[in-house]
């Protein structure tokens, strides 16, 4: 925020207001004589203003409202697998407002439910939209608590990735364009809150969230009249299990999640990119005093998913007028992948260990930190090259040091 204001008392009522204003740009592009990716680019420009205002009451109950402009506009540029170019270049402006009401009177019980209202939206169908949400605390004993939620959220923009290239670091941000509708998901959030003491605590959650309209690359593009982008679905759901353990010296923080998530276009469904059915992670943290620190995490994660490939075949790329069909010189093998994102890659888990010490020196404040990434070397696959079947991993083990010094 650029701009801000406190807080103000009227009528003995504490009233607390914000207002606010940003902007933000980004610039990514893939450059195509730097690698065999083929050349992409996206641009994405912000200007955002909000202003909210916060009643309290002397029940500590809390009444909120306010509005938000936004600005925005993107361009990407890319060719898919067809070799068709995409240019998507939008501009568009939303205002929306929106206002909540927190019930925080009672001791055992809390109730939070709002509503956001678009009155115009960014892409040429994002006016008018209603998006109402409710979320709830009950705690029937000192110790365990009762929580849920359930939201209804709308979505202009969107990330958009290739499901069929076998790395994807080029994941760029779109207005969804006039002829689809906006994304609209459905949250659905049930759990539990066990204190076993004042410093552990267990976190039980579980979730369902589906996405109806999500815009995804049209794949069979092969003329330029028809859409780059078209709309499908999306699904997951799981559960996620943590525990804490929290002392002013000592922090350990681990937990399990169980998860599923699907997308589909048509009839056709596949599990998407980041689709990973176990994850567990633990971190462990000492504050020695002195400025010394120490902090071990671990994580692991199964397999993620990936399109195979099936097998090659010679494709005729013509290259000069009037040379004859039959010159060998122009065929060129072409990969035929399987069906999308039906295998799985190895699991992945690493152990990453630091120390860090700071301290003042005069008017410096100085920070060192020495770290050690992946510390028992383990070779977690990053891709497998689908010209020749090479299996390529990530980052072996690797020593840092860092020293940083703020005036």
């Amino acid at each position: 925020n650029l701009l801000g204001f406190e807080w103000l008392q009227v009528y003995d009522v504490p009233l607390y207001s914000r207002l606010g204003l940003s902007f933000s740009g980004f610039n990514g592009k893939v450059n195509p004589n730097e690698s065999n990716i083929k050349p992409k680019e996206n641009q994405v420009t912000d200007v955002n203003f909000s202003f909210d205002l916060t009643n309290v009451f002397e029940s500590k109950d809390e009444l909120g409202a306010g509005f938000n402009f936004k600005a925005l506009s993107t361009k990407l540029n890319l060719t898919n697998k067809q070799g068709i170019a995409t240019d998507l270049n939008e501009f568009g402006g939303s205002f929306s407002i929106y206002g909540k009401y927190k019930f925080l009177r009672f001791e055992n019980f809390g109730l939070d439910a709002g509503i956001r209202y678009n009155l115009t939206g960014v892409s040429k169908n994002g006016g008018g939209i209603a998006e109402p949400r409710i979320s709830a605390t009950y705690r029937p004993l000192p110790f365990f608590a009762l929580k849920g939620a359930w939201g209804i959220y709308s979505q202009e923009v969107s990330t958009i990735a290739d499901e069929n290239e076998v790395i994807n670091l080029f994941e760029p941000w779109v207005i969804t364009p006039e002829y689809l509708t906006p994304s609209t998901a459905l949250h659905y959030i049930i759990g539990t809150e066990v204190n076993i003491t004042g410093e552990s605590t267990i976190d039980i959650e579980g979730y369902y969230k589906i996405v109806h309209n999500l815009p995804l690359i049209n794949q069979e593009k092969v003329l330029s009249t028809e859409p780059d982008l078209i709309s499908g679905r999306g699904e997951s759901y799981g559960w996620e299990f943590s525990y804490k353990y929290v002392t002013p010296a000592l922090s350990i923080i681990t937990s399990y999640t169980l998860s599923w998530a699907y997308r589909s276009v048509g009839d056709y469904l596949y599990y998407p990119r980041y689709d990973s059915r176990h994850g567990v992670n633990l971190s462990v943290a000492y504050d020695f005093g002195g400025g010394w620190q120490a902090s071990a995490v671990w994580s692991f994660n199964s397999g993620l998913p990936f399109t195979p490939l099936a097998g090659y075949y010679d494709k005729y790329f013509p290259t000069e007028p009037g040379t004859g069909w039959y010159s060998d010189d122009f065929f060129r093998p072409y990969l035929i992948l399987g069906d999308r994102n039906i295998e799985r890659l190895p699991s992945y888990h690493r152990l990453d260990l630091s120390v860090s010490k700071s301290m003042q020196l005069g008017f410096l404040n100085l920070a060192t930190d020495v770290s050690v990434l992946n510390v028992y070397n383990r070779e977690n696959i990053f891709y497998f090259k689908r010209e020749t079947g090479e299996r390529v991993n990530m980052l072996p083990v690797m020593p840092t040091a860092t020293i940083k010094i703020k005036i």
